[in-house]
């Protein structure tokens, strides 16, 4: 990793830190105020999807800090860090999920996918083959590991998941899809 993304990615924590600490009392009140005043209230994982929805991950995380602890919630903060380039409290916060609910693929795909992004291959291989023991039919996590196959040096096998994940949604690798 160059100096620049190092630098970058600190400064994208620490701005995400401070943005967290202001929008923590006001962050669902004014989503509720400001954008839904004719709607009934969101639930806080609701608004933390609605918030996580356009882009603004340091809400999203404030409002589902305050939902019900549960393995689901613990995923998407998760993938709100990670969206955040605060991979160790992604990783924290996808091992909270697992450590509440140990058979949950997505949780462990976004796990493998923290360890990816830290150029740990190897162990990104391992966690994306545990989540599709659990699911096998989960395009996303099937293209994940053929990414990680070709990370190592593997063409051959990342080929051949890219083609599985493909003939299991064959929109998996377009680049406004859902996943």
């Amino acid at each position: 990793m160059s100096t620049h993304r190092l630098v970058a990615g600190w400064l994208s924590l620490a701005l995400a830190a401070l943005l967290l600490a202001q929008s923590h009392s006001t962050s669902a009140q004014t989503l509720q105020a400001s954008s839904f005043a004719a709607q009934p209230a969101l639930t806080p994982e609701a608004a933390g999807d609605v918030y996580f929805a356009r882009g603004r991950y340091v809400e999203a995380i404030d409002v589902w800090s305050r939902a019900p602890y549960e393995a689901a919630t613990l995923n998407k903060i998760g993938v709100a860090w990670h969206h955040l380039y605060a991979i160790g409290q992604a990783r924290k916060s996808y091992q909270e999920a697992l450590a509440l609910r140990p058979a949950f693929p997505e949780a462990l795909n976004n796990l493998g996918a923290s360890w990816f992004a830290q150029k740990d291959y190897r162990q990104a291989i391992r966690l994306y083959r545990r989540a599709l023991k659990l699911d096998p039919t989960s395009a996303p996590i099937v293209a994940n590991l053929g990414t990680a196959y070709f990370a190592v040096g593997r063409p051959a096998q990342g080929l051949e998941a890219y083609r599985s994940a493909y003939a299991l949604d064959t929109t998996v690798f377009d680049v406004d899809s859902p996943e």
